[in-house]
């Protein structure tokens, strides 16, 4: 190994004091001799930079430099400007290295002529303090670019970041970072930093070890939501697809597996917009700016872990706002938003409704979840044993709105109907047609006046035939002719009429006595 090549180390810290000193030890207590160690304060609040100049001031090889405002991207500013080694590295503020971490990437780097040499990572949770090994090979692998993209969905996490790498610093000075910076400036910033470096790579290594310690805190999440974000969401998508396409590697496989990652992507930001201080209304439109974006609705095809995920804050967006904006100027918004949201039982939505979502939870929870059957089922069950109900909401327009098309009970023209038969209804929906004809059948012939008269013989003539009940259908249609003849309907009687006979039963007493009435 050549131990005159130079390594340019680089950090950027934000108040980082609680860490800090385990990290800058275990740089400058490298076995492999550092050349240049630049450390970037970014606006910190507490003694980090205090702590970085008592470095700065015992090492001469360290460059310190201080920012009066927070940059996320700094760094790509600042290492094609500065940096000074053969070889180039960065460390997070918060993670520390083995020992001997330069030693071996170098020596990993050289010995198999590598563009860019990785090492895994073990993990360290800080609130628990137990350490886990987060990636790690059995045995170093060793690929071209066109190998690399091959088994993306493998391998990605490994030079997903900018620390755990040993690029070489010509190279990574020489690519355009306002092609990232134009489509991505918050997250995913590294990854796509990364692979803009693996474009120019020949040979890429990853070895077996896990010479980098990640440090993993506890809801870490910062939740101050950048509009940026959701753009940099789909920066980090087209830029994994364009290193796919340009590798001929972009099968159906990884279309998958990108759709998973874009979904993910989405759900911390829709769990950091959903947990900032953004107003009620701006938390919609965000949302909803996310929701109605078309790769969004691309990705959403794919069903999956991530997807749950996006689909928990989401419905959090709405618990937790919806009722502040109900009776004011932004009802608009909500509207919108249920609507891309939630299409199977949006068009069941009425801002009247609220009283009773709060007061009955399982109902919200279905009409969050999206769960159309089991709204619906509800509904009905309110109307059947609730009478304050039906009296103070308009179920019956809320089960008319959820009753999915093309069965028996979507042909019932009168609302009311479901608010008198709703138990008719809910067997029916249920495929209980047999239960629901007799229970039918009962009212028939209870000599009682029928309610929504042609509804009700129009539901029964359809359950007759769809259970094959020929006295039944012949029954349900004799019904509607005398309910024809009464309203003055006489032509539609005569069909049924015609229809009866053309059947064999025009000698039947009924149908005899209906002949004689429309003559």
């Amino acid at each position: 190994m050549d131990l005159n090549k130079k390594i340019t180390v680089y950090m950027q810290a934000y108040n980082a004091e609680k860490y800090l000193r385990q990290c800058l030890d275990s740089v400058v207590n490298q076995t492999y001799p550092i050349n240049q160690f630049i450390l970037v304060n970014d606006n910190s609040k507490d003694n980090t930079k205090k702590i970085l100049e008592e470095y700065s001031s015992k090492y001469d090889y360290i460059t310190l430099m201080s920012y009066d405002n927070n940059k996320l991207t700094r760094y790509m500013d600042i290492i094609p400007e500065i940096a000074e080694g053969d070889y180039l590295t960065i460390i997070d503020a918060d993670d520390w290295w083995e020992p001997d971490y330069l030693e071996k990437m170098v020596s990993f780097l050289e010995d198999n002529d590598l563009d860019l040499a990785v090492t895994g990572v073990q993990g360290f949770y800080e609130d628990t303090k137990e350490s886990f090994v987060a990636r790690k090979l059995e045995k170093p692998l060793l690929l071209t670019q066109k190998e690399f993209a091959d088994n993306y969905p493998q391998l990605w996490i490994y030079p997903s970041t900018n620390w755990g790498c040993l690029f070489k610093t010509d190279m990574y000075k020489s690519f355009d970072r306002n092609r990232i910076l134009n489509k991505i400036s918050t997250y995913g910033c590294d990854t796509v930093n990364t692979l803009e470096y693996i474009k120019h790579c020949k040979k890429i290594g990853i070895d077996n070890s896990a010479l980098y310690h990640y440090r993993q805190h506890p809801q870490s999440v910062s939740y101050n939501y950048d509009s940026k974000r959701f753009q940099s969401n789909i920066g980090y998508y087209e830029s994994m697809k364009e290193f796919l396409e340009n590798n001929d590697s972009f099968d159906s496989q990884k279309q998958e597996y990108l759709k998973r990652v874009h979904l993910g992507s989405l759900y911390m930001t829709m769990e950091t917009l959903a947990k900032s201080k953004l107003s009620p209304e701006k938390k919609m439109e965000e949302a909803i700016r996310i929701l109605t974006d078309s790769l969004t609705k691309y990705v959403y095809e794919k069903e999956c872990e991530e997807k749950e995920r996006l689909k928990i804050y989401t419905r959090q967006i709405i618990n937790e706002n919806i009722a502040e904006l109900t009776g004011t100027k932004h009802e608009n918004v909500v509207l919108e938003f249920i609507a891309e949201f939630l299409p199977n039982c949006a068009k069941a939505f009425d801002f009247s409704l609220m009283p009773l979502f709060i007061k009955e939870e399982l109902f919200w929870d279905a009409f969050v979840r999206d769960d159309n059957e089991k709204m619906l089922e509800m509904a009905l069950g309110f109307i059947d044993k609730n009478a304050k109900y039906r009296r103070d909401y308009n179920l019956p327009g809320v089960v008319k709105a959820l009753v999915p098309e093309g069965t028996p009970v979507s042909e019932i023209k009168d609302e009311k109907f479901f608010n008198l038969y709703a138990g008719i209804c809910k067997l029916v929906l249920d495929l209980q047609n047999t239960e629901a004809l007799e229970k039918m059948t009962e009212i028939l012939f209870s000599g009682k006046e029928l309610n929504c008269p042609e509804d009700f013989l129009n539901l029964y003539v359809t359950l007759a035939a769809l259970e094959n009940h020929v006295e039944a259908f012949l029954f349900g249609n004799i019904q509607k002719a005398y309910l024809f003849i009464d309203e003055k309907r006489l032509d539609e009687a005569k069909q049924i009429v015609n229809d009866l006979i053309e059947m064999g039963a025009g000698e039947t007493d009924d149908v005899v006595e209906l002949i004689r009435m429309l003559n």
